[in-house]
């Protein structure tokens, strides 16, 4: 090619330079050799692309059994906190309905801790949730039956023991009396802690 060149041109001569439009590659793929056949490369990203693609979107609209049972827990808290509000504001101390309600979500709250506790690593907000417990479960302090003792014991009854008709009435009167320091309120901030520790 050194040939074609004279031997007066000037290469620092700007009337000597010519500008060659590249034409594009028309071929935007490569074929791949795979087992005796030839895969076309362009086919095989946008197959791959899709695959991947698939995937994330199971992940999304199937979670995992871990996610579903922490959305579970983090609903039955809310239900819980609800409880509590209800108790703030009315004597819900001798309601058979309410106290059932309280039971069951006490359960499912107790039960997932448990669950929650063989799961490797352990969740970040179990720690929380224990103590949570331990504070209702001892409440009132220095008392042979405590609020977590009947809520445990008493599931499903359809009567309810005057001493826990005591508590209930207790944490109402200390909620209209100290509204933003009463002990509902303290539990409802530690639910809060719970659910959106995340």
């Amino acid at each position: 090619m050194s040939s074609n060149i004279p031997d007066s041109f000037d290469k620092a001569d700007p009337h000597n330079l010519k500008v060659i439009r590249i034409e594009p590659d028309m071929k935007h793929f490569i074929l791949i050799p795979y087992k005796g056949r030839e895969i076309n490369s362009n086919m095989l990203t946008r197959f791959t692309l899709f695959l991947y693609l698939q995937e994330k979107i199971q992940k999304i609209l199937n979670p995992s059994d871990k996610l579903i049972q922490i959305k579970d827990l983090f609903t039955t808290l809310n239900q819980l906190k609800q409880l509590l509000q209800t108790l703030m504001k009315n004597d819900s101390s001798q309601d058979n309905l309410f106290a059932e309600a309280l039971s069951k979500n006490w359960h499912l709250i107790i039960d997932h801790a448990v669950d929650a506790s063989y799961i490797k690593p352990s969740p970040h907000y179990l720690t929380e949730l224990k103590k949570f417990i331990n504070t209702i479960h001892s409440y009132p302090e220095n008392d042979d039956h405590t609020l977590g003792y009947y809520l445990t014991e008493y599931a499903g009854e359809s009567w309810l023991p005057f001493p826990f008709i005591h508590i209930l009435y207790a944490l109402h009167e200390n909620a209209l009396l100290t509204p933003s320091k009463s002990t509902l309120s303290t539990w409802i901030k530690e639910i809060d802690n719970i659910i959106y520790s995340q």
